[in-house]
This record gives C-alpha cells, sequence and structure tokens, in this order.
C-alpha cells in the first residue's frame, strides 16, 4: 500500500529555505554543527557579572589555600587582535593537590580563560607546599559592563 504524505505549503516553504539556507553553508565549508556552536559563543565570553561570579568560585576553593590572591592588570578590558579581556594573576600557596584542583577549575570553566603562563615554586624542602603564580586571561563579551 502506497501512502501519500502531505505537506502544508508553509511547511513546503520553511523546509526548502532551510535546504537552501544547509546548501549555502555547505558551499562556504560551514555544517550545522559549527553554526550551532556559534550561536553559544556569546556564552563563553564573559559579561562583568559572570566574571564576579568565576572568582567568587575559585575564592571558595581557595579555603584550603594557605594563602591566594587575585587581581586584574587592568581595570578596562583590553583589546588585541579583534578579542576584549581582563589580564589578571592569580597565586596561591598549598599542597600540589590544591594548587592542582585550582588549575582543574579554571580549565573546566565554561568560559574562555586564557592561561598564559603558571610558575610552580616548592616553597622549602621539608614541606610539600608549593606556591604558584598563574597568568591568564579572562575572554570578555563587547558588551562586558551591561
Amino acid at each position: 500500500m502506497l501512502s501519500i504524505i502531505r505537506i502544508r505549503s508553509d511547511e513546503s516553504s520553511r523546509i526548502n529555505e532551510k535546504i537552501k539556507l544547509q546548501q549555502t553553508y555547505e558551499a562556504i565549508g560551514l555544517n550545522e554543527d559549527i553554526i550551532r556552536k556559534s550561536e553559544n559563543l556569546n556564552q563563553i565570553f564573559l559579561a562583568q557579572k559572570d566574571v564576579i561570579q568565576t572568582i567568587t568560585r575559585l575564592s571558595e576553593q581557595s579555603l584550603n589555600l594557605k594563602t591566594f590572591s587575585f587581581d586584574f592588570e587592568t581595570e578596562e578590558p583590553v583589546v588585541t587582535k579583534g578579542y576584549p579581556f581582563l589580564p589578571f594573576i592569580l597565586t596561591a600557596e598549598s599542597t600540589v593537590e590544591n594548587i592542582n584542583r585550582i588549575i582543574t577549575q579554571i580549565y573546566q570553566s565554561f568560559s574562555l580563560i586564557e592561561i598564559v603562563s603558571i610558575d610552580l615554586t616548592p616553597t622549602s624542602s621539608f614541606s610539600s607546599d608549593t606556591k604558584m603564580v598563574l597568568k591568564g586571561n579572562f575572554y570578555v563579551n563587547e558588551n562586558y559592563y551591561q
């Protein structure tokens, strides 16, 4: 038995538009997955409130640390190569395990944070404590203050 599927004209035109759009994207090398990811790209560029929340989460992790300090190098976002960011320095002293937790939290955050350098120095030969100086950049939204 042959069944016929009827598509309403408005639905048909919507499907045709989507097919044309997909063909255009494919012609220039884009696929739906890339487009979906680019639409979500603004979510990883932080607004001011998101930067504050991220720093708060990091400082909550600092409870197990002997020392913890977080400082921005500038008050205003810096723009290099078209991308605004806030350079920062994070210093901490604790066991290697606790330092590793902080670094892991930065890597696992759902935001674009570039780690520029990490310097680890043992505090003494008698202790398992390590001092960390981490320099990085919080990439921020163009509408950072909104």
